[in-house]
């Protein structure tokens, strides 16, 4: 490239001076032959350099000669670089140049580059400024480089973020609950994620102003809640700012704690086994049957709530128990650890227990639920007293009759009649009730849940045990109140008494009618008179065992019990039951006020005592069998005559005052004829035939 206003001065054999053209030629012309200087000046030697400024040539004539000066311009080195943070270009900055008597600034563009051309080689200093200091901060603000001509150097500046600001913060639920292990992302200025610990907390830490977005995911949706605004928040952050940013959510209540307070007696295990009954289904038939007052149960009902603690040890409620002996919180709890406690030590309490003869034989829990769980916590009781109903009936075998009042019976743990748990009458249900401690009741086990009943009296004289003198009875370990079976479990007794009125009466075709006939003497048997082991029964009569021949009343002092007859025997309990049968006794011995009159009778009467029957009261009607008919079967008619002396019609004895009729005696003057007139079908009077 030539270089133009460059003064060339030529001196020897003529002395001359020119300038070079902007292409950097120059000429001589016209010189004669001979030797000469050639030298060149007039150029800025801070721009260009020149190994030599002169030179010699030797020209013959008509001889041109070619003087050369090669030089290098000075300004051909440069020094470049970017200004970054992070890695990103920092535009803005202001760069210093230094070196070689120069001084330049420059400043840097939106990518944070900037340029120093035409520099001289040498050595340079490269500074920074003009940034914000409380943002960026470089390692190094200044660097040495030295640069070759024809170099370009490349000086960069690295530096960094300053992140003054801060955002920290808590996950946690409507109770205070920090929830630890929750993604928290941060995202604008910058990016990043974490998980909460500690109770909940989170921190982001070392961030520069700007705009943050924080968000979180929801660790378990079915045991927490958060508002859609509680899911995602944004924060801007000044310098040196330090943001707090809390999230907040809710338990969802869907958990629930339920159970029963039961009777731990099917296997004593303190665990709710098939077949054990509530509480209340146990003292239940002990209000029922009026052993237990209604009102105590209820009251304890009231008073024994499940106390109920958690998930946090300050939070505390009471859950009623329902009248099935049942608890329930429903659905809503939260998710977490619960205590479960039944306390049984208030006064009231306790004497509800003891007076419906049960006690407490568990212990506080904890449970777990999940949300939407449920967990179960049963509490145990165990029967410590026992009331067995039992009673006294008639019955024999498979027959049973009815309930009997006023049998004075005895309880006992052993069927050899030891260990005596009560004594009771039954009332007039035929029932009584015996309540005793199941520790008393010791057998081959401590407690083998089977008693003994005996009837010690049976209020009746009529009345004996019929069946075992022991009798068992097996209760359930279940039952606070075991109802024994009245056709097992009972005193069975039996009415050896026998007692029946019976008649003999005429036949009711006859003119009188249905009338009594007194004196005709009776005989009952028990079976069947035409079976061959059928006998008389005996009986004691002064002292003495007779036939049971009874004669009939004869009315002398009722008229109204003419003809009646009434039967009492005592069987024996062994061959009940027994069938009576009664007839009017017959035969030459039979002494019966028929005046020799032949006779038959009715159908004899038959009675089976079972002894299932009480014995009659004393207001009650005595079984009336009914009558004997007697018919005649032939007549006699006595005709007399007398003297008629008081002038009444018909014959009549003394009356009072005066002499009656007379018969006469001995023999008579004259033969007296008697005629019989009997009506014939239509009435009218005939002769009667007789033999």
């Amino acid at each position: 490239m030539g270089l133009g206003g460059v003064t060339v001065r030529l001196s020897g054999m003529a002395d001359s001076e020119t300038a070079t053209d902007d292409a950097g030629q120059y000429s001589f012309t016209g010189l004669r032959a001979g030797t000469y200087s050639v030298e060149i000046s007039s150029f800025d030697s801070n721009e260009v350099s020149f190994s030599s400024t002169s030179g010699a040539a030797t020209v013959g004539v008509g001889e041109s000669k070619v003087v050369s000066f090669d030089g290098t311009y000075l300004r051909t080195a440069g020094i470049m670089g970017q200004v970054s943070v992070d890695g990103d270009g920092l535009g803005g900055v202001t760069v210093t140049l230094m070196g070689q008597g120069a001084e330049e600034t420059s400043v840097t563009d939106a990518g944070g580059l900037y340029a120093f051309s035409q520099l001289r080689s040498g050595d340079y200093t490269v500074a920074i400024s003009g940034y914000d200091t409380d943002d960026y901060e470089f390692e190094t603000t200044s660097k040495s480089v030295t640069i070759a001509t024809g170099e370009t150097a490349n000086v960069p500046f690295d530096g960094t973020l300053l992140r003054t600001a801060g955002i920290a913060g808590r996950v946690s639920l409507d109770d205070g609950m920090g929830l630890d292990g929750v993604t928290v992302t941060l995202a604008g200025a910058a990016e990043a994620t974490t998980e909460t610990s500690n109770g909940g907390q989170y921190a982001f830490a070392g961030l520069a102003a700007g705009t943050y977005v924080l968000s979180i995911e929801n660790p378990n949706e079915a045991a927490y809640n958060f508002a859609e605004d509680e899911m995602q928040k944004t924060v801007m952050l000044e310098d040196d700012q330090s943001a707090i940013v809390n999230f907040s959510g809710t338990h969802t209540r869907t958990a629930s704690v339920s159970g029963m307070l039961f009777i731990d007696e099917v296997d004593q295990n303190k665990t709710y086994d098939d077949g054990e009954p509530s509480i209340t289904e146990a003292i239940a038939p002990l209000v029922a049957a009026g052993a237990l007052d209604a009102d105590v149960v209820a009251g304890l009902l009231a008073k024994a709530k499940v106390k109920l603690r958690g998930p946090d040890l300050n939070q505390e409620q009471d859950i009623d128990i329902m009248a099935d002996g049942s608890f329930s919180t429903g659905e809503s709890l939260m998710a977490g650890s619960y205590q479960v406690e039944l306390p049984v030590n208030d006064e009231d309490v306790a004497a509800g227990l003891e007076a419906a003869g049960v006690a407490f034989v568990g212990e506080s829990m904890v449970v777990n639920v999940e949300a939407g769980g449920e967990a179960t916590a049963n509490f145990p009781f165990r029967i410590t007293m026992q009331t067995v109903a039992t009673g006294a009936r008639m019955g024999g075998g498979d027959h049973f009759g009815a309930p009997v009042e006023g049998v004075k019976l005895a309880l006992y743990a052993r069927a050899d009649g030891t260990d005596m748990l009560g004594e009771a009458t039954t009332n007039e249900m035929g029932m009584a009730s015996f309540t005793f401690a199941r520790a008393d009741n010791t057998g081959p086990a401590d407690n083998d849940n089977i008693v003994f009943v005996k009837a010690m009296e049976t209020g009746h004289d009529a009345l004996v045990v019929s069946g075992n003198e022991f009798v068992e009875i097996q209760y359930a370990s279940t039952a606070r109140l075991y109802a024994a079976d009245d056709e097992k479990e009972v005193a069975t007794l039996v009415n050896i008494a026998v007692a029946f009125d019976f008649w003999v009466k005429s036949n009711e075709t006859a003119r009188d009618g249905d009338e009594g006939l007194g004196g005709w003497n009776t005989q009952v048997y028990m079976g069947d008179p035409e079976a061959d082991d059928a006998e008389p029964l005996m009986m004691e009569v002064d002292g003495e065992m007779v036939n049971a021949t009874m004669p009939t009343n004869d009315g002398e002092k009722n008229e109204d019990y003419l003809g009646k007859s009434t039967f009492a025997y005592v069987v024996d309990p062994t061959k009940l039951p027994a069938t009576f049968t009664v007839m009017v006794t017959e035969g030459d011995d039979a002494d019966q006020p028929d005046m020799g009159e032949m006779w038959e009778q009715s159908d004899a009467l038959t009675h089976t005592h079972t002894g299932l029957d009480l014995p009659p009261g004393e207001d009650d009607d005595m079984l009336d069998l009914g009558p004997i008919r007697i018919t005649y079967t032939t007549q006699a008619v006595y005709v007399g005559a007398h003297r008629e002396l008081d002038d009444r019609t018909g014959y009549t004895d003394f009356i009072g005052v005066g002499d009656g009729d007379a018969r006469p005696s001995g023999t008579a003057v004259d033969e007296i004829e008697v005629s019989l007139m009997v009506a014939d079908s239509r009435g009218r009077l005939i002769p009667f035939e007789y033999d």
